[in-house]
């Protein structure tokens, strides 16, 4: 979990609890509307002044996380985007996409790698399954599957059916019988995950709904 994901996600966290309360105490406060009691949980629980305070630092923290490359383009290492931080058509729709990340980690506890750390820990690990031992060659394709899990999930995420994706011991089983050419471990992978065929088509590694 990188550290930019616990931030982000922690004033998320800090947006909900204002929200819940809101919803929860509004028969303790009869007279106010339900933007002033999201004023009060602000004040009350994180020492802001207004609730519009928290949503504008969560909003700031989120455009901090984008690593800006020379030529001006933006790439999120937590949600994957790639936009124009210059256009604000393109900053909004990763301040949407970025807090469905910090929703499906505040659920779960989880946070799918990156691209970058996916395609790195794969290709080591495809280079890795060529004359080893069993066991090891196990351990390399998990790796793999570990990758294009949270590369599903990603996508899942990002599509706002993230907390619907199956989790990874059910994934696995929907694609390690589809694997082509079949490993030497395969019985021992379908032992170890059992087999769902079908369910994610022959060839493809995204789940969806």
């Amino acid at each position: 979990m990188s550290s930019n994901t616990v931030s982000t996600a922690e004033f998320f966290s800090r947006v909900l609890t204002c929200k819940e309360f809101a919803r929860n105490e509004k028969n303790d406060f009869p007279t106010l509307k339900y933007s002033q009691i999201l004023d009060v949980a602000a004040e009350q629980f994180f020492g802001y002044k207004k609730f519009h305070l928290i949503k504008a630092e969560y909003r700031k923290k989120i455009d901090g996380a984008a690593l800006v490359s020379e030529s001006g383009t933006a790439k999120c290492p937590i949600c994957d985007l790639t936009f124009s931080p210059q256009d604000q058509s393109d900053v909004s729709e990763h301040r949407k996409i970025h807090e469905r990340f910090d929703k499906y980690y505040l659920a779960t506890s989880y946070a799918p790698a990156g691209y970058a750390e996916r395609e790195s820990l794969k290709a080591n690990a495809h280079k890795l399954l060529k004359n080893e031992d069993t066991d090891t060659e196990i351990a390399h394709w998990e790796i793999i599957f570990r990758s294009w899990f949270d590369r599903s999930l990603s996508s899942a995420i990002r599509g706002g059916f993230g907390l619907k994706h199956p989790e990874y011991q059910e994934y696995c089983s929907m694609v390690v019988s589809d694997l082509s050419p079949k490993p030497a471990c395969i019985n021992r992978l379908i032992e170890k995950f059992g087999t769902q065929p079908g369910v994610i088509p022959a060839g493809q590694t995204f789940w969806s709904p």
